[in-house]
């Protein structure tokens, strides 16, 4: 059976966790280490539930990845930004007036 494993790399350190093993992560120094940790995970935790008669899961999780073009991205979300960001003082303005007039 093959699970779908994802990783994830933090300030200092490397996860990895299964969609369709809830609970199943693992946490290393390196990808190398943490997939080696999740691997074992995996097994052990197959292992239990056969030994308890528990159904496995079928592997159904898949992962992909979207490629978008940073530059152009960042070029349309510019306008939008500014105009959140005026939008979102007007209203923290009008919500202090609101507390002013209130007191």
């Amino acid at each position: 059976m093959k699970y779908t494993v994802i990783y994830e790399k933090g300030p200092s350190s490397w996860g990895a966790y299964v969609p369709d093993l809830p609970g199943m992560i693992a946490v290393a120094d390196s990808r190398e280490d943490a997939e080696r940790l999740i691997r074992e995970a995996v097994e052990l935790h197959l292992e239990g539930l056969r030994d308890e008669g528990c159904p496995i899961p079928d592997p159904s999780s898949h992962a992909g990845e979207v490629e978008v073009d940073r530059a152009a991205w960042l070029q349309r979300r510019a306008p939008r930004a500014r105009s959140l960001l005026s939008m979102n003082v007007r209203w923290l303005g009008a919500r202090v007036d609101d507390w002013m007039a209130a007191r």
